[in-house]
């Protein structure tokens, strides 16, 4: 199932996140994310990552390339694409509340459990990149709803306006 877009927008009124996300065989999943299930897979994001690094790499080397790559991700992902809603609708038109997380390291890749009002389990697995663009997006919805659940990091490209905010195209779209 590669992704192919993330999308997401604060409700004020429901005070959770709208996160979707569409894959390259035209499927979408539409959920409902909690200030604590998004807190949950932001603050693993740091952690997991590192771990799936040590595997090729020392501990010392393996967080600095984390942090390094979360930079790049930063200054890559596009956050102004239109985003372009797949045609089947996985789990229906309405977006299902997430209701638990569980975020994990299998091989190379990130695995991310998300536990259904529904009773249902939809297991994602991606890339470290595709997590890191994943992150960005949850840390910018999060900031807008003013939760103070993000990332530790900052840089100076974050506080430029969007219009100077450039970079290489990246694989994963955000909006």
């Amino acid at each position: 199932m590669p992704i192919k877009q993330f999308n997401g927008q604060w409700a004020s009124d429901e005070d959770r996140l709208l996160f979707r996300f569409n894959t390259k065989d035209d499927r979408e999943f539409r959920f409902w994310l909690t200030r604590n299930a998004t807190k949950t897979i932001i603050e693993s994001s740091p952690h997991l990552v590192t771990e799936v690094l040590k595997k090729k790499f020392t501990p010392e080397a393996a967080e600095t390339i984390q942090e390094f790559q979360q930079q790049a991700a930063m200054q890559t992902t596009q956050f102004n694409e239109s985003y372009a809603s797949g045609g089947n609708l996985v789990l229906g038109e309405n977006p299902i509340l997430v209701t638990g997380v569980a975020v994990k390291t299998e091989n190379e890749l990130m695995s991310i459990d998300l536990r259904l009002a529904t009773r249902q389990t939809v297991n994602i697995k991606i890339t470290v990149p595709v997590f890191q663009t994943m992150i960005l997006l949850l840390n910018k919805l999060q900031e807008k709803a003013q939760w103070g659940i993000g990332l530790p990091l900052r840089t100076e490209q974050e506080s430029q306006p969007q219009d100077e905010r450039t970079g290489a195209e990246s694989k994963i779209i955000v909006h």
